[in-house]
């Protein structure tokens, strides 16, 4: 089993790839040059972050 650092830094790793990974349910769409998973994982925590501010939520 690895040690925490090295956990760390393998799943740094694949955060990376997900900047390379297009999303697939637009290419079902017909949209030629989509979005990446990065992308819209980013898009969608702002979201939620800006969502949680309205409620009231404290970081």
């Amino acid at each position: 089993m690895p040690d925490e650092s090295t956990a760390l830094a393998a799943f740094g790793y694949e955060l990376g790839l997900l900047k390379r990974i297009r999303r697939a349910s637009w290419w079902h769409a017909g949209v030629r040059d989509p979005e990446s998973v990065a992308e819209h994982s980013m898009r969608a925590a702002q979201v939620a972050a800006l969502l949680a501010a309205e409620e009231g939520a404290s970081s």
